[in-house]
């Protein structure tokens, strides 16, 4: 039989942040995958020199450099940010200019009294709007509606551009303020330094959007501390958070913290460079080895099956001078552990190298099929902060299938995905700042042959309206988007703190495609989708799992009513509405044995040969009923534990409450 299916995970959060997969398919221009120049960033990394007002691109293969353009003043961090223009923090401004250098370097923002700068790290927030630092906090430059049109920083392409808001402020200001970093869940990591003790602290993110963290209830917390005062700061991509200070570079495993540790009592951290005559500056990451193209994916030599990054590392020495770029790497080519540092390039003789923000990065792997490990059809592809699943009953057996992530720019995606019907919007990962990361690939580009469709699943931390799975086809470019996929907001990822989510789906993916997260459009009610009212007594919505407990084995019936305008929607729109329920048990209860598993999708039949969820059936005055039986087919209880009910539609939002089961046997599914 042959199994439809995919999965994503997403992070969980208030209202509207939600996990989804989608597939897509568009070749990727080849000029991406070129050298770095004036006329192609991607295998860029931008190097800014202090108080010499240079910029600088470095060829991240041969170290080869060019001058993009020069600027007055002291330049601090820089940053691409998902609009293809750099973004450099000085002593005085934050300031923006396009990749080549071309064209008016433009001031986003000058010190005032009350704003002094100096202006340090910068970094991007998923919607696209910058994050900068400063002894007395950090800002954001561009939240939604600060230039009267509701645009993000990215969005805007004149000014007048948002005053800053301060983002998080510390108990006492910071004698100077280093580099930023974005956790893969969002959240927003912040250099402080002052004498004689140096820290990294926290800012939650609440959908993806770091907040919360200023006045006498702030949510900031120390995440670590240092001796020497901290400049760059980065995370990779198992979430291990990166930190230049003093003359090394070090590597602190914060996925169990505050405070960083991997076990109690909190051990070293581990140092990954130390430089005899030179001071790291800023840093920042790139995957290593790098992505390759698609007409390569069957290659006989795949890049490593791993996580690993190049860190990029901007010094200086003793005399602020002889500015240079380096790379550590944790891993040779052949993907044996291997700690190196190596120079990459010298930029000035004359000035210190300072900043260090890398373009548009990608990461290939390559899986099994079927998977040695099971012999299942199945494999999972791990790139750090979000993986994609692929599986497929009818390929064949020793292919080898080549996926690249590819972070990308959200312009050229959108103007595809807008010719959907209803149009759609690609959406970001929370820790890519607000570059959208499309998984490309095929099974023909591997060389592999199947005879029906393949199911995608896709983890990791997102904003979300209504997340939905979509293909772009490689030859033709046009945009499909799936069937109802099934969602499960409580699903952990591996490695990433936070609260993922996983959605999975059916996708067609026998052609060559890429495939990306994206929003569906609502076509009810103005394009604005009907309102979820709640689900209906006897469950509490919302509420606890505590306050929705539910005996094992038995069924019981999930209500839910759709309005519009304060009314219940009519009968001809109810009989029009799509819908799909998902089940999952999140944690298994002490009583339920060995054989429950956490993380369990339910309501799946194994042998079905559709990948579409359950629906709701439609009963009339605007509501929907759906009979919850807590049995498996066969009629095995389902464990004691804590489990979500989702309802998803194409017309509303996703909706989640959990629940708790209680009196099954040991011997339960």
């Amino acid at each position: 039989m042959t199994i439809k299916w995919g999965k994503m995970m997403l992070r969980k959060s208030v209202c509207c942040q939600f996990g989804l997969l989608l597939v897509i398919a568009l070749a990727f221009p080849y000029q991406l995958f070129g050298q770095c120049s004036k006329t192609n960033a991607f295998n860029c990394a931008y190097v800014t020199d202090g108080s010499g007002g240079d910029i600088f691109a470095v060829n991240r293969t041969s170290g080869a450099v060019t001058k993009i353009t020069s600027v007055k003043g002291t330049l601090n961090d820089i940053r691409v940010a998902s609009d293809n223009r750099l973004y450099v923090t000085s002593n005085t401004s934050v300031l923006r200019l396009n990749e080549d250098g071309s064209g008016k370097v433009t001031q986003i923002f000058g010190a005032t009294k009350s704003i002094p700068g100096p202006f340090t790290g910068i970094r991007f927030s998923p919607l696209g709007d910058a994050y900068v630092n400063t002894p007395a906090g950090v800002y954001r430059i561009g939240p939604v509606g600060p230039d009267g049109q509701g645009n993000h920083l990215i969005q805007i392409n004149t000014g007048p551009f948002p005053a800053p808001v301060l983002v998080s402020n510390m108990t006492t200001s910071c004698s100077s303020a280093g580099g930023l970093a974005v956790w893969p869940t969002g959240d927003l990591l912040i250099a402080c330094n002052n004498s004689p003790v140096s820290e990294v602290l926290r800012c939650p993110a609440i959908n993806g959007v770091a907040s919360g963290c200023t006045g006498p209830k702030s949510a900031i917390q120390q995440l670590l501390t240092t001796d020497s005062p901290i400049t760059g700061l980065a995370v990779d991509a198992v979430a291990n958070v990166l930190v230049a200070s003093g003359n090394t570079v070090m590597q602190f495993d914060c996925t169990a913290g505050p405070p960083c540790r991997s076990s109690t009592p909190p051990i070293s951290p581990i140092t990954l460079a130390t430089f005899d005559t030179d001071f790291p500056a800023y840093i920042d990451t790139a995957p290593f080895p790098p992505g390759f193209p698609p007409s390569q994916a069957g290659s006989s030599a795949p890049p490593c099956d791993s996580a690993a990054v190049t860190v990029f590392v901007s010094t200086g020495d003793g005399s602020s001078k002889n500015g240079k770029v380096w790379t550590i790497n944790t891993v040779d080519q052949s993907c044996a552990s291997n700690l190196s540092l190596n120079t990459l390039a010298l930029v000035s003789s004359t000035r210190p190298a300072v900043g260090m923000g890398v373009a548009s990065a990608s990461r290939t792997l390559t899986k099994h099929f079927p998977n040695p490990l099971n012999n299942v059809p199945s494999e999972i592809f791990g790139y750090g902060p979000f993986e994609i699943q692929i599986t497929n009953t009818t390929v064949n057996s020793g292919c080898n299938l080549s996926l690249t992530a590819q972070r990308e720019p959200a312009a050229v995606l959108d103007a595809i995905l807008a010719k959907t019907s209803p149009p759609s919007r690609a959406i970001p990962f929370n820790g890519e700042q607000s570059w959208r990361t499309t998984f490309h690939g095929g099974f023909p580009a591997s060389n592999c042959t199947t005879s029906d469709d393949s199911h995608i699943g896709i983890t990791g931390a997102l904003q979300f309206v209504n997340p939905w799975i979509a293909l772009i086809d490689d030859t033709t470019g046009t945009a499909t988007l799936d069937p109802i996929p099934s969602v499960y907001p409580g699903f952990s990822l591996l490695g990433v703190p936070g609260d993922p989510i996983k959605i999975q789906n059916a996708g067609l993916f026998t052609a060559n495609a890429r495939i990306v997260l994206v929003d569906r459009g609502f076509t009810v009610n103005s394009e604005q989708g009907f309102q979820f009212v709640g689900f209906e007594p006897p469950l509490v919505d919302p509420g606890l799992p505590s306050d929705n407990i539910e005996n094992s084995g038995k069924s019981f019936v999930l209500k839910f009513q759709l309005q519009v305008n304060g009314a219940p929607i009519s009968d001809a729109q109810g009989f029009a509405v799509t819908t799909g329920v998902s089940v999952a048990r999140l944690t298994c209860d002490g009583s339920a044995g060995s054989a429950c598993h956490n993380f369990q999708q339910m309501l799946i039949n194994p042998e079905g040969n559709s990948a579409s969820p359950p629906s709701f059936n439609y009963v009339g005055g605007g509501e929907f009923h759906f009979n919850l039986d807590t049995n498996q087919s066969d009629g095995t209880e389902w464990c004691n534990g804590i489990y979500e009910v989702t309802a998803n539609s194409d017309s509303f939002s996703p909706h989640t409450l959990q629940f708790e089961l209680v009196g099954a046997s040991t011997q339960c599914f």
